[in-house]
């Protein structure tokens, strides 16, 4: 890290500490997606935050790890998003999302199932979930295709 990117973590921080919590929320879901994860961190770590908020500032921030495709760092804010709201179709559909990039489509199929069961009218849930299906059986069906040599 340089000198300068550096002193511009150390600046943003201060600044975001300054903020008030109904500010920070509103960097959390509007703000590029450095902004948006030194903002949901302060308000996670603050311990101030009710369920609900709290649970929307880890989603925001997995969201914004998901962006960056830090899909590890989203799972796992997804699942203490999911912990604390587990019948939130928006954060199963989204840690969905992210262990499909990953290419961990059984636990992305598992996250689709469950929202489709708490939301059946979900429509994107089953298209995605049908994705990932495809994508699951091109991976693991063994190639079919053999070469003849040539006459």
């Amino acid at each position: 890290m340089t000198l300068a990117a550096g002193s511009t973590i150390i600046l943003l921080s201060c600044w975001l500490a300054a903020k008030s919590p109904d500010e920070n929320a509103a960097l959390c879901r509007d703000s590029s997606p450095e902004v948006r994860i030194k903002a949901c961190t302060v308000l996670i770590l603050s311990g101030k935050e009710k369920t609900e908020n709290l649970a929307r500032a880890y989603y925001d921030r997995g969201l914004a790890y998901q962006s960056e495709e830090d899909y590890d760092r989203a799972i796992q804010d997804f699942d203490q998003a999911i912990r604390l709201k587990p019948k939130d179709t928006d954060f199963l559909t989204s840690r969905a999302y992210a262990y499909r990039h990953k290419g961990d489509y059984d636990r992305a199929i598992e996250d689709f199932n469950q929202a489709i069961r708490l939301r059946p009218d979900y429509l994107g849930a089953f298209m995605i979930r049908g994705d990932a299906y495809a994508k699951k059986k091109i991976m693991t069906t063994p190639s079919r295709i053999t070469m003849r040599p040539s006459a």
